[in-house]
């Protein structure tokens, strides 16, 4: 039977089909399955949702930091500005008391 052309078509024929099973069972072995899929799925969605808190903690602690710096700096500013007075303040009354005005 392989030496007539009907034959040697159906050998040709179950060599293609073999060769083409290897290369789907070569394709399929590179595949994970739909668990593996989902498990890695869940890792990553656990993992972006702690960089999200993390990122949500990060935001919070610098708005709360400039927060803090603007109150300090009118904090500053209060102190600078009674400084000055207090000074403002010591010189009228120095003026005041080389004139004799008082006492």
């Amino acid at each position: 039977m392989p030496d007539d052309p009907i034959g040697r078509e159906i050998a040709q024929f179950r060599k293609d089909v073999k060769e083409d099973f290897a290369d789907l069972r070569g394709n399929l072995a590179g595949l994970v399955s739909r668990d593996v899929h989902d498990a890695q799925l869940g890792r990553i969605a656990d993992r972006v949702s702690t960089v999200e808190r993390d990122l949500d903690r990060l935001v919070g602690a610098i708005e709360a930091d400039r927060k803090g710096t603007a109150e300090k700096r009118a904090a500053d500013r209060r102190v600078v500005s009674g400084a000055l007075l207090a000074a403002a303040l010591g010189i009228v009354m120095q003026l005041l008391s080389s004139t004799g005005i008082t006492p």
